[in-house]
């Protein structure tokens, strides 16, 4: 459970190596999975549910 406050600013953090991926968030690492469906690089995409307010800052996409 991740304990959320309405109109805070969070930082959210994914990182993907290989098949292994890691969800942070404010630095504590809240989500650790294997999944092999994604196998090549590809494209970034972002999505919110219709009834959020949302506002992405700083969004960024690299590379080790």
């Amino acid at each position: 459970e991740m304990p959320l406050e309405q109109g805070r600013w969070y930082t959210v953090t994914f990182q993907m190596a290989g098949d292994r991926i890691e969800g942070f968030l404010d630095g504590k690492k809240y989500l650790e999975v294997v999944d092999g469906a994604i196998s090549s690089p590809g494209r970034v995409g972002l999505w919110t549910k219709v009834d959020a307010a949302t506002h992405f800052d700083e969004f960024a996409v690299s590379s080790p």
